[in-house]
């Protein structure tokens, strides 16, 4: 069985990203999640969330909480194939940004599908059924209306399966509270975690599926002259940055069917759909005109900040990240070998007129950018911005152009350069990467009135300054989730382990260093005691995020030390406070004055954490690429990455002693047996050396080899498998 705390830790994570639900149908599986609710997280009580009074109950979430704890369900749940990737990346919009809250989940049905629904139908009220199934329905409203049919749920289901099958999934999204700058990089774990069970799919997820859309909404990002304010007092901050659009939201209003999903026509035509490829590069592009006035990070132009939410002021400062611009660098290195292996040939890649114009703008800008004078190209960067979602404010023309792999390329290149400028300059005298800048305004001249009052106009900056906030855990997560060099990131996690954050008395990493140089302006981070909350204490979800990149980073050594210690499961409840079993929003710092409290939990939650341990444990037993395709062929070459002292002392499960496992596809146990107990890593390491075959027909077959060839690499990934044992050596 799993342990105590990965199977809660699995339980927790199933709560706030929800449990997928998977329907056969002739038209393909049709997938829902239920269980789902905002945080998971009732001592929280501002975070106010729906739990559906029904069957197959849903409710909201986050988009980045939710993106997240779905980011492992592949390898539990293969049925449900890309929908997450289809319902995240659909979510974009044209502009770059993304709607907050996540609502549940509803169907529709298809063009056609009532009628041929009719034909066979005995439900008697049918202008009540009419009336239900003519718009979205969520599938608790239709098995609760079934039911007064049928009777029972059992007796309903067929007529339940059906109906979903002949449907068309509506994700229902809402605006929310603003646009954070960091929710699109998640996108690509999900994407990564496909590719690593499925990457003799990745062409065809890339380029022929043509299903993908833009989410439209209402709300668009205001231009600069709009949003950088001169205030009574003299300073200039960017304020007001996101508006609702009236025209736009009457034209939404005016749809009877997937209103928010963009069309062509400026709004007024057919629904837009595109490739996944093309949507990521879309994306890309608008991303690549954030860069920050010295080239540093990207904008917070929107609002909002990133994960670490309590640095609410930082947009109004002209704050900008080093986080996603490490994530921009990891975009064009996926684009990249995408192009390379999937876009040979004669091939091309269509985007609107209007992307497409504005890729070849940023490449030439980029092309001429240069770190000592970053400014000019800044000013040039956020004009071509500005004029593009003027182009796409109520939705596209429809007209493509097609882009060669040359031209993507020489894009990816200029973006690279610009980064890898900014990036090396991003990193204080510590070797630690600066996480955040904000911008002093020293030299800016009016625009206009922007209020009636006449107490506040808008300026053009003509200057910035930028200043590196105190150092946060989160930029060195990114930095190590970007880099390829096994050395280089071992620098970064000594530099790390030298700094304020690492917390020496309790073996684990603080969010951030001492804020008391930094303006209370920066959010509330700087407003709380020091070890406490999001101010130097242990915010469990970033110090399992930095955990778990030393691990994929190649620092298997490093990782395993740290776990010993900061992994909550090993915790004394005296110390803690609470059940080991159960994660905690944060861990109070030994920088907290009272040192009664050091190392103890406070506020109980579905933490994001878990979504963390799960990849961990994936990690350890599986490797980044347990998938693969060799010389054209389908492979399982699993590559371990487990200390000694991991694996058993007894007989277990059915399995010998000396062994380690877990379990793949939900119900196939991967078991790893290693008479030596030495580790799969270092000096001495033992890696698999053949493979037993246990089938759900009670069967089994040796293959030796370290790897499984195609036709038993399916037969896994198919389900045919109870179990894998693989011996070590």
């Amino acid at each position: 069985e799993l342990d105590p705390y990965s199977r809660q830790a699995f339980l927790d994570n199933t709560l706030r990203g929800g449990q997928p639900v998977v329907i056969d149908s002739p038209r393909g599986a049709q997938v829902f999640h239920t269980f789902t609710r905002k945080h998971g997280d009732m001592e929280r009580d501002y975070n106010a969330f729906e739990v559906a009074p029904s069957y197959w109950s849903q409710g909201n979430g986050n988009f980045r909480d939710v993106n997240q704890n779905r980011r492992s369900e592949n390898f539990s749940y293969p049925a449900i194939n890309a929908c997450n990737i289809e319902t995240f990346f659909n979510l974009i919009q044209i502009d770059g940004n993304n709607p907050l809250v996540i609502q549940s989940e509803k169907f529709r049905l298809a063009p056609g599908a009532l009628d041929q629904l009719m034909q066979d139908w005995h439900a008697g009220d049918t202008p009540a059924w009419h009336a239900l199934l003519a718009g979205p329905f969520s599938p608790g409203q239709l098995l609760e209306a079934l039911m007064q049919l049928h009777g029972t749920p059992d007796m309903a289901r067929p007529w339940f399966d059906r109906i979903l099958g002949l449907s068309d999934k509506v994700q229902d999204a809402q605006h929310g509270e603003g646009y954070w700058v960091d929710h699109w990089i998640y996108n690509l774990d999900l994407v990564d975690a496909y590719a690593a069970l499925y990457p003799d799919r990745m062409g065809a997820l890339l380029l022929e599926r043509r299903e993908f859309t833009y989410f439209d909404n209402a709300h668009v990002v205001r231009p600069r002259d709009a949003k950088y304010l001169l205030r009574a007092d003299g300073t200039v901050r960017q304020l007001h940055a996101v508006a609702l659009d009236a025209d736009k939201a009457t034209l939404i209003a005016q749809r009877t069917e997937h209103a928010n999903q963009m069309r062509t026509g400026h709004g007024h035509g057919a629904i837009y759909r595109t490739t996944l490829l093309a949507k990521m590069l879309n994306l890309m592009v608008v991303k690549a005109t954030l860069f920050d006035p010295s080239g540093l990070g990207l904008e917070m132009e929107a609002e909002k900040p990133g994960w670490c939410d309590a640095l609410n002021g930082l947009p109004g400062l002209f704050g900008s990240s080093t986080h996603e611009a490490f994530a921009l660098r990891r975009w064009a290195a996926f684009l990249r070998q995408a192009i390379g292996d999937h876009l040979g040939g004669a091939r091309t890649l269509a985007l609107p007129v209007e992307a497409a114009a504005l890729l070849h703008s940023v490449t030439d800008i980029l092309r001429r950018a240069d770190a000592a004078a970053f400014f000019p190209r800044w000013q040039e960067l956020a004009a071509a911005r500005e004029h593009y979602r003027h182009a796409v404010r109520l939705g596209i023309s429809g007209e493509e152009r097609a882009l060669a792999p040359a031209h993507i390329l020489a894009f990816l290149e200029a973006v690279d350069a610009t980064l890898d400028r900014g990036l090396e300059r991003a990193v204080d005298a510590t070797g630690l990467p600066v996480s955040y800048y904000t911008h002093a305004v020293l030299a800016h001249t009016p625009v206009a009135v922007a209020s009636s009052s006449g107490d506040t106009s808008t300026v053009d900056v003509q200057r910035f300054a930028p200043h590196a906030v105190s150092p946060f855990l989160e930029g060195a997560v990114h930095a190590l989730r970007a880099c390829t060099d096994v050395q280089q990131a071992r620098a970064l996690y000594r530099a790390v382990r030298a700094s304020a954050l690492y917390d020496e008395k309790l073996g684990m990493y603080r969010v951030n260093a001492p804020l008391d140089q930094e303006s209370f302006e920066i959010g509330r981070s700087r407003t709380f005691a020091p070890g406490w909350l999001e101010n130097e204490s242990i915010f469990l979800h970033m110090h399992y995020k930095f955990m778990l990149e030393t691990l994929r980073s190649g620092l298997a050594q490093e990782f395993f030390d740290d776990l010993r210690r900061g992994l909550v499961a090993f915790h004394s409840p005296a110390v803690y406070g609470r059940s080991p079993l159960e994660n905690s929003s944060f861990i109070a710092s030994s920088r907290f004055p009272d040192a009664k409290v050091h190392g103890v939990g406070f506020v109980a939650r579905l933490s994001g954490a878990t979504a963390e341990w799960i990849s961990m444990v994936l990690h350890m037993g599986l490797g980044a690429q347990p998938f693969r395709v060799v010389d054209g062929t389908l492979r399982f070459a699993p590559r371990p990455v487990l200390a000694d002292w991991l694996f058993t002392d007894a007989p277990s499960g059915g399995f010998d002693a000396d062994s380690f496992g877990l379990t793949l596809f939900g119900s196939t146990w991967v078991v790893y047996h290693n008479p030596t107990r030495g580790a799969t890593f270092g000096a001495g390491a033992v890696t698999p050396q053949s493979f037993e075959l246990r089938r759900t027909d009670g069967t089994r077959q040796q293959h030796a080899g370290s790897s499984l060839p195609a036709a038993l690499a399916l037969e896994l990934r198919d389900g045919g498998l109870s179990a894998v044992v693989i011996r070590l050596g």
